[in-house]
């Protein structure tokens, strides 16, 4: 699952539970809980991020609002 994801991170959590013929909850639960992932602004990233890559992705939004 974290292959397909890593290519296409705009993919849905149905097309990634078609591609692996599983059940639409069983994928969420695997993205979510096994490999410690979340949706943010439709893309999946891992949930622990370091405090560099947090302050990157502040600077960035606050260059992309202004």
């Amino acid at each position: 699952m974290q292959e397909i994801i890593h290519a296409d991170r705009h993919v849905t959590i149905r097309e990634v539970a078609e591609e692996v013929r599983t059940a639409f909850g069983t994928c969420q639960k695997i993205l979510t809980e096994d490999l410690q992932m979340r949706r943010v602004t439709a893309k999946f990233v891992p949930c622990l991020l370091t405090a560099e890559q947090k302050d990157d992705r502040v600077s960035i939004c606050i260059d992309f609002s202004v």
